[in-house]
């Protein structure tokens, strides 16, 4: 189950729906400065009070929740100890196709750190 929230100061003023259908409420703001992907993105949707349909993700809930936390600097290497190597796999490579070059460098570390039994460096 997702454990991601984002903060509500500001509001949020955008949401992500995965492919198995979880939404995450986002700050499109935040999107933008960390990725221009997403920058590029929210550049072309409706003004958000104009729109309240999500934005529709490939990756499930489990994938996209590991991006956000990073993403918003809630991710601490220790909380990814639970999670499978595919999901961690296949977070590394939406974090790549999202152009979220530091996330990706922290999956990475962690899924290095992991193969070689090591605890992960902080970055």
């Amino acid at each position: 189950m997702p454990r991601f929230v984002a903060p509500s100061d500001p509001a949020p003023d955008l949401s992500l729906m995965s492919s198995d259908g979880v939404r995450f409420p986002v700050h499109s703001s935040r999107l933008g400065t960390r990725s221009a992907f997403f920058r590029d993105m929210t550049a072309s949707l409706p003004a958000p009070e104009t729109s309240a349909a999500p934005v529709h993700l490939a990756e499930p809930a489990d994938v996209v929740d590991i991006l956000l936390a990073l993403l918003y600097d809630e991710e601490d290497p220790d909380d990814l100890m639970h999670v499978s190597g595919d999901v961690l796999v296949s977070a590394y490579i939406a974090a790549d196709k999202y152009e979220l070059s530091k996330s990706a460098c922290r999956i990475l570390a962690f899924i290095i750190a992991r193969v070689a039994g090591r605890r992960p460096p902080t970055l």
